[in-house]
């Protein structure tokens, strides 16, 4: 039988366990407290040193969630690079909470395949100042466009909408995927109005649209700049697909209730409100 002593100070419950001659100490703030102390009821020991070690803990988590993604000393790593931003820190803040690390993971997983380091950089800037956009369980960018009233972009150009090339407004129908040539996106985040293919928040979208807007799906990969002229609430992109259209007025952010991008084409437009 395993020998333990639990205490009780100013409402926090700590465990001080006797195994193997080593003496380990946790208290609730662990997030395997429960599994921990249900082993030491039963005196089941095996791997229960790992559960007291919360960095450990985080270790087993982000293994089982991503092979490029792991956590030594506290600080995380990806592709075996040590990386220290807000979105690691967010990552490891969700761990220890024992809350789901999957959208954001396969979030940097994605923002890793975009080959700009300048359009990464921006991703990472506007994860930390935004909040009127959805990351989704499968790390996805569900954001909004404005559009004209017959489901056509505002601004006529060039694009490619479902393999077509096309000249003028580009039709913006659900389920569509419209790009345009990577190299013709302006990359320079400084300039505000700019070529490219934009996605906002629902206010940004709102304020431009005459008469539709649509949910769009962006790969972060996909993402060329995120001009600072506006707060982060827009993007220029060289591919997103359109999901459902709605005229109806929304003014707080949203989350998904969608697991992947095959929920989000299939499925309505049934968002919940935060």
């Amino acid at each position: 039988m395993t020998r333990y002593i639990v205490s009780d100070a100013d409402g926090t419950k700590s465990v001080t366990a006797y195994i193997d001659g080593e003496t380990l100490i946790t208290n609730t703030a662990n997030p395997n407290w429960n599994t921990i102390m249900d082993r030491l009821f039963v005196g089941e020991e095996f791997g229960l040193a790992e559960l007291f070690n919360a960095e450990q803990a985080v270790i087993g988590r982000f293994k089982a969630v991503s092979e490029r993604v792991s956590v030594r000393g506290g600080v995380v790593y990806f592709d075996g690079d040590p990386i220290e931003d807000t979105l690691s820190e967010h990552l490891l803040t969700l761990i220890r909470n024992g809350d789901d690390v999957a959208p954001l993971v396969n979030f940097w997983e994605r923002i890793a395949a975009n080959p700009d380091d300048h359009a990464r950089e921006n991703l990472l800037r506007w994860l930390e100042a935004t909040k009127g956009f959805t990351i989704t369980s499968d790390g996805m960018i569900l954001g909004y466009k404005g559009l004209r009233s017959d489901s056509t972009s505002i601004h006529a150009g060039p694009g490619i909408v479902d393999g077509t090339e096309m000249v003028g407004n580009l039709p913006n129908n659900e389920g569509s995927v419209v790009e345009i040539a990577r190299s013709k996106v302006t990359r320079d985040s400084y300039q505000g109005c700019a070529s490219g293919l934009h996605v906002g928040t629902w206010e940004y979208a709102s304020g431009f649209a005459q008469g539709v807007i649509v949910e769009v799906l962006v790969n972060p990969r996909d993402v060329v700049s995120v001009p600072t002229d506006c707060a982060g609430q827009k993007m220029r992109v060289c591919r997103y697909k359109v999901g459902k259209s709605t005229v109806q007025a929304r003014t707080e952010a949203l989350v998904d209730d969608y697991d992947n991008e095959d929920d989000f084409a299939e499925a309505g437009s049934d968002w919940e409100s935060i």
